[in-house]
């Protein structure tokens, strides 16, 4: 078989495969995901949950349903299939027991951890909390907690979020210490921008 035959059919060969164009390669790194996390956003909340009272000086306990709506807003960014972002919230929550209620204030200065499934967010959060209650008092504590957004179409998102919140409320005068526990299951609505 000559040389020139061999080339030949090499090209002829080649040919087909060629004429399919140039495939750019996929970038490293890339999630797949047509669904981008990053940047800002704002929505509503509708808070429910428990809280627990302890007076340690006079043994006493008191536990209080809270429920109330708030406000978000936040930014994330994306990297790859992380997601890490912050968030500022705010609820006006209603306090009650034996028939009672009062209202407090809740600010929330978080940072969220999640994992990108797509149209799903899985997150982790923390963060500093602070109550406001009604007679000027506050305290300063921390919140953690983890939740989930869903993507329902490009910018607006659905979520569900539970976080456990922790305070520590001290009177001199009184010579009383007082732990605050607020365990609180959130729904939420947001737009990104």
């Amino acid at each position: 078989m000559k040389l020139s035959n061999v080339v030949a059919a090499a090209i002829c060969a080649a040919t087909p495969a060629l004429s399919a164009g140039y495939a750019s390669p996929t970038a490293i790194g890339s999630t797949g995901s047509d669904h981008d996390w990053a940047g800002f956003y704002a929505g509503i909340q509708y808070e429910k949950g428990s809280s627990e009272i302890i007076l340690d000086n006079q043994d006493e306990k008191f536990d209080l349903d809270l429920v109330g709506p708030g406000l978000h807003i936040g930014y994330q960014g994306d990297y790859s299939r992380v997601v890490v972002g912050a968030e500022l919230a705010h609820a006006r929550i209603s306090a009650s027991a034996d028939g009672e209620t009062i209202k407090l204030d809740n600010l929330l200065v978080k940072t969220r951890v999640g994992y990108d499934l797509d149209r799903f967010l899985p997150y982790v959060t923390f963060g500093t909390a602070r109550v406001s209650f009604d007679n000027d008092s506050s305290s300063d504590g921390y919140v953690f907690g983890a939740g989930v957004d869903f993507k329902v179409t490009g910018g607006f998102t659905l979520g569900a979020e539970y976080s456990k919140q922790h305070y520590k409320e001290e009177d001199e005068v009184a010579r009383n210490r007082a732990n605050i526990d607020f365990n609180l299951f959130q729904l939420r609505a947001s737009y990104h921008f």
